[in-house]
C-alpha cells in the first residue's frame, strides 16, 4: 500500500513539474527584498493549465503606477464645469510650489515642474511658452509631493490638479510666465483683509495700556498705597509679560492663533475693568498681572499670525501697520483716559 501511494505521489509531482510554464522574465527595477511565493492551483479543464498563476511565482510589493493621463486636451475646458472644486488661495499655491525665497526665478522654476515635460519646457522655443497641464500637476503631486498632504482628505491628485488649473484660469493664463507674474505680484502686496483684525486688536490693547497711565496715581491714592507698593503694581505688568511670552508661544503653536487673539483681549479687558474696582494691593497686582499676560499672549499670536499671512517679500510692510497700531494706542490712550476720568469718573472709565 505504501509503495502504491508513493508511486501515485511521484507520478503527480512529475506531471506537475513537467507542465510547469517557464518563469516570466523580470527587470531588476521591479524586484524587492520582501517576496512571498504564491502557489498555483491546477485547473479542472486541463492537466497543464492553472486557474490562477503558475506555481512559485513571486508577488512584488511595489506601488502600481497610475494610468497614463491623456495630454491631447491641454486646455482642459471641462475644469470649469460644475464639479464643486474651488480655487486655491495664494497661500495654498505657495505651499504647493514649496517656495522658500519667493523670488521670481524660483516661482518660474516651480511652475515649470507643473508642465507636461519640465525638461523640454525649460529648453523649448520662445514662440511656445511652457503651459501648466493636468498631467504635469498630477505627476508633480505623485512624485515631488508624495510624502506631503495636499488638498482636502477626500481629494485625489486629479481633483487637486483641477483646482490648480482653475486657479490659473482665474489669473488669466496657464503659461508659466503669466502665472509667475501674478504669484510674484501677490507675494509683494499686503493682505489687508487678514491684516485689519490684528491691527485693530493691537490698537485696542495699546489704548487700554495707555489709559491706565494718567489714572493710576489716583487709584494708588484712594487705596493709600506707599511708593514701594506702587512700584510693585507697576512691575507686575512687566513681570507678567516677561513670564508669559514663552508659554504663550507654546500654546499658540499648539492651539492656533485665533483663540488667543480673542482670549488675550478678554484678559486685558477684565484686568482693566478690575483695576477700577480693586480694593487692595493684592487685587490691584492681580489685575495688572492679567493685563500683562493678555498683552504677552496677544503680541505672540499677532506676530505668528503676521508670519502666516506674509511672505519674505512683504513681511516688513505687513509688520509695520501692526506695530504702528500698538504705538498709536499707547500714545492716544493717556489722553483718552484723562478725558474720561474727568468726565465720567474713575470707575466708569475703567468699566468703559
Amino acid at each position: 500500500a505504501s509503495s502504491l501511494i508513493r508511486r501515485q505521489i511521484t507520478g503527480r509531482i512529475g506531471l506537475y513539474v513537467r507542465h510547469q510554464p517557464p518563469p516570466p522574465t523580470r527587470s531588476l527595477s521591479t524586484l524587492v527584498e520582501l517576496r512571498l511565493p504564491i502557489y498555483g492551483r491546477r485547473s479542472h479543464e486541463s492537466e497543464s493549465s492553472y486557474s490562477v498563476r503558475p506555481p512559485f511565482q513571486y508577488r512584488t510589493f511595489t506601488s502600481v503606477p497610475p494610468p497614463p493621463i491623456s495630454t491631447d486636451n491641454a486646455n482642459n475646458n471641462d475644469v470649469n464645469d460644475g464639479d464643486g472644486l474651488k480655487c486655491l488661495t495664494y497661500k495654498e499655491m505657495y505651499s504647493l510650489l514649496q517656495l522658500k525665497t519667493y523670488e521670481r526665478q524660483e516661482i518660474d522654476e516651480a511652475l515649470t515642474k507643473l508642465t507636461s515635460s519640465p525638461s523640454s519646457a525649460a529648453e523649448g522655443p520662445e514662440d511656445q511658452p511652457p503651459t501648466v497641464t493636468e498631467a504635469g500637476v498630477v505627476r508633480y503631486l505623485e512624485t515631488s509631493l508624495s510624502s506631503s498632504s495636499v488638498g482636502l482628505p477626500h481629494e485625489t491628485p486629479r481633483d487637486v490638479a483641477h483646482r490648480v488649473l482653475r486657479t490659473l484660469d482665474s489669473y488669466g493664463s496657464r503659461t508659466v510666465g503669466d502665472a509667475g507674474d501674478k504669484l510674484h505680484g501677490a507675494s509683494e502686496s499686503l493682505d489687508v483683509k487678514a491684516l485689519m483684525p490684528i491691527t485693530s486688536s493691537m490698537l485696542l490693547v495699546g489704548s487700554c495700556v495707555g489709559m491706565i497711565s494718567p489714572i493710576m496715581p489716583y487709584i494708588v491714592a484712594n487705596l493709600d498705597l506707599t511708593t514701594a507698593e506702587f512700584g510693585y503694581v507697576i512691575s507686575a505688568f512687566g513681570l507678567a509679560k516677561l513670564i508669559g511670552n514663552i508659554p504663550s508661544a507654546i500654546l499658540v503653536e499648539r492651539h492656533g492663533r485665533k483663540p488667543y487673539l480673542v482670549y488675550s483681549l478678554l484678559a486685558v479687558g477684565a484686568g482693566t475693568a478690575g483695576i477700577g474696582f480693586a480694593g487692595g494691593l493684592d487685587q490691584l497686582i492681580a489685575c495688572r498681572l492679567a493685563i500683562g499676560f493678555g498683552v504677552a499672549s496677544l503680541s505672540t499670536a499677532a506676530t505668528l499670525s503676521i508670519t502666516d499671512i506674509s511672505t519674505p517679500n512683504n513681511r516688513a510692510s505687513t509688520m509695520a501697520p501692526v506695530m504702528a497700531a500698538f504705538a498709536a494706542g499707547t500714545a492716544l490712550g493717556p489722553a483718552v483716559g484723562g478725558l474720561l476720568a474727568d468726565g465720567v469718573g474713575l470707575k466708569a472709565t475703567f468699566s468703559l
